[in-house]
């Protein structure tokens, strides 16, 4: 690694905590993944020279964004989808049924081309569609205010219904920081820093040499590595059959094997998930610039992208009801499995509200393997 790519990565890594730490204390969502791409993007956009991404990069941080995903599955959670398995597939149906019908919509309608109006109306996670829309060429701007616009309403939206829906059948508290718990899922720099100081200040010297020392650490380092090298190399396997985001898909898939038979799969921490998102953030703002905002100057686009928004927000809020007359699950934890947000904040809202986390999470789990086994295939042979 020449002094020039070290130099790069030390100025994009700048911007990447940054960009995470600015949207964490502004208390805006998914602060890992916009914060960096916002300020990335924005430096280019008013005419500042900042490195692109290394080669190297995107690759890697695809592999471990894909072993971040696949190390969520485990025995218990396999033994346990026959749980959820009926309402998982209504949702599944649902949301493919809108991917449809969206994506005709803004094809004919609004004149996007069919990987952006496709990964458009994904209900997939905003970091791993932001990966997707990269590797398909996909108008990645639109793709990114699409996504952000339903995780934001879909925030604003569900106090409203608890307070306004589910109050009526069950009285609950609800404190009032309830909404800042939805921001676990960055981890503010300042938590991890404190976490890191206070690691350092405990630790002692001798005892952490002497640790090191051991032949028996290096044999446990590499027993917890073997399944990131294996999911590795299923990410290099799958990149090399022509998968879009091959890196992400290879590796998930690889790493839920792996941790189905019992491999002993790490689940990465909340910080080190943030890293991770914050790596997606800078490396999809290589592909932003003045030109790819270009499209949002149209008036009509911009009706269509509301009433897209509007169209998959509304049919949620229908699926929601079906599950909670069909399945007589409470109506906010219908909507919260149904709804078209993030993973770990919809299930950190169940959480905060008292609504069935382990369903929420399971059904937004079912949703996000099977749209991303998919979806690539689906931009593969569309090629």
């Amino acid at each position: 690694m020449t002094m020039d790519v070290i130099a790069d990565l030390l100025i994009l890594t700048l911007i990447a905590l940054g960009g995470w730490g600015l949207f964490s204390v502004l208390r805006l969502p998914t602060a890992a993944l916009l914060g960096p791409l916002v300020l990335a993007g924005s430096l280019r956009f008013v005419g500042f020279s900042i490195p692109f991404s290394p080669a190297f990069l995107n690759p890697l941080i695809q592999i471990l964004l894909g072993y971040g995903i696949g190390a969520h599955v485990n025995r218990q959670n396999v033994k346990e989808l026959r749980t959820i398995a009926l309402p998982a597939l209504v949702v599944i149906a649902w949301v493919f049924g809108m991917i449809g019908i969206v994506g005709t919509v803004l094809t004919r309608g609004a004149g996007l081309d069919f990987y952006t109006a496709i990964l458009s109306s994904c209900m997939g996670g905003l970091p791993e569609m932001a990966v997707l829309s990269a590797a398909a060429e996909a108008n990645v701007s639109i793709v990114l205010i699409m996504q952000t616009l339903r995780l934001l309403v879909t925030i604003a939206l569900f106090p409203f219904i608890f307070e306004k829906v589910v109050k009526k059948e069950k009285a609950l508290t609800v404190e009032t920081g309830t909404m800042e718990k939805s921001k676990v899922t960055s981890a503010s720099l300042g938590q991890a820093w404190f976490r890191l100081k206070n690691g350092i200040a405990t630790l002692h010297l001798f005892k952490l040499l002497q640790f090191c020392c051991k032949p028996s650490t290096y044999r446990l380092v590499a027993r917890k590595l073997a399944p990131f090298a294996a999911a590795s190399l299923g990410g290099v396997i799958i990149a090399w059959l022509g998968v879009p985001a091959g890196f992400m898909v290879g590796s998930m898939f690889f790493t839920i094997l792996l941790s189905v038979l019992g491999a002993g799969v790490i689940v990465p921490s909340p910080v080190v998930n943030g890293l991770i998102v914050a790596g997606v953030g800078i490396t999809v703002a290589d592909n932003i610039s003045r030109e790819t905002f270009a499209p949002l100057a149209s008036t009509e686009l911009l009706l269509y992208i509301a009433l897209s928004t509007l169209l998959i927000l509304a049919s949620s809020i229908l699926v929601a009801y079906l599950i909670s007359v069909i399945f007589k699950w409470s109506f906010a934890t219908g909507f919260l499995a149904a709804a078209p947000g993030g993973f770990t904040t919809l299930t950190t809202l169940a959480v905060a509200y008292n609504q069935e986390p382990f369903k929420v999470s399971m059904i937004h789990l079912c949703r996000l393997m099977v749209i991303k086994a998919v979806i690539p295939l689906i931009l593969m042979y569309s090629w």
